[in-house]
């Protein structure tokens, strides 16, 4: 069984603790697959919860903090981002039927979105695979434009150069050249 999985006959008691590691191999198959990101792994992270298991349902409470390294959006430089991922999901059993009846379903679920149903996931036997929700979890997670810091300069945008270590002394804006023209009018 896939180390990222629980065995829900393995879950005997309410609040059971789950921990499970997350390699860095791991966090760097999910930032660079099939959605790629900017964003690579500089460490493992650690995931913690608990879950509770009623008759063939289960509830899971956990978390884990991703450590990451992207580029900063205006200069370029490596930020080190602390990623926090919180999640509460109910995994239920696939419904059991016919392979139309679970293909009409399926289309269904597909077709519309349900909020009441955002939180529950479902799984098959006796295993829940937790790659694909922490996948979603930790992508839904990432911040969309790191920084440096709050009042990062960029890059100069006629020489290149990192604007937070060298004053260059170009404009910040340099005027466009189709106006150029412009300049020679006199009203």
């Amino acid at each position: 069984m896939s180390q990222l999985a629980i065995n829900i006959d393995e879950i005997t008691v309410p609040r059971q603790p789950v921990e499970r590691s997350l390699s860095r191999e791991w966090l760097d198959g999910v930032l660079g697959g099939d959605h790629a990101t900017d964003y690579h792994a500089r460490d493992a992270g650690l995931l913690v919860g608990e879950a509770t298991r009623i008759e063939r349902e289960v509830y899971l409470d956990a978390s884990f903090t991703a450590p990451l390294v992207a580029p900063c959006r205006r200069c370029l430089t490596d930020v080190e981002v602390d990623v926090p991922v919180r999640f509460a999901l109910h995994f239920r059993p696939a419904a059991r039927g016919s392979d139309l009846e679970r293909a009409v379903e399926e289309e269904e679920r597909s077709a519309s979105f349900d909020p009441a149903g955002a939180d529950e996931e479902q799984f098959e036997g006796k295993r829940i695979d937790l790659v694909p929700v922490l996948r979603e979890q930790l992508l839904l997670s990432l911040p969309a434009a790191p920084l440096c810091k709050e009042t990062c300069k960029g890059l100069c945008a006629v020489c290149g150069q990192d604007k937070n270590t060298v004053d260059c002394g170009h404009e910040d804006h340099p005027p466009d050249p189709r106006w150029s023209a412009l300049k020679n009018l006199k009203v």
